[in-house]
């Protein structure tokens, strides 16, 4: 999917009344959420990579 997709896809939903315009507390919530999935992923890496190292 490119962006000229993504782009016409939202548009859809905006006039269909399905995707809501975009609040700054959404977007603050959103960075954050992504920010505790990548420390769990890096953490899960890392206890991935000892583990193989122990062997």
């Amino acid at each position: 999917m490119n962006a000229s997709n993504t782009a016409n896809a939202r548009g859809r939903l905006r006039r269909a009344g399905v995707l809501r315009p975009t609040r700054a507390r959404d977007v603050a919530g959103s960075l954050a959420l992504a920010g505790v999935a990548i420390a769990a992923s890096h953490a899960v890496a890392r206890r991935i990579a000892r583990g193989a190292s122990a062997r």
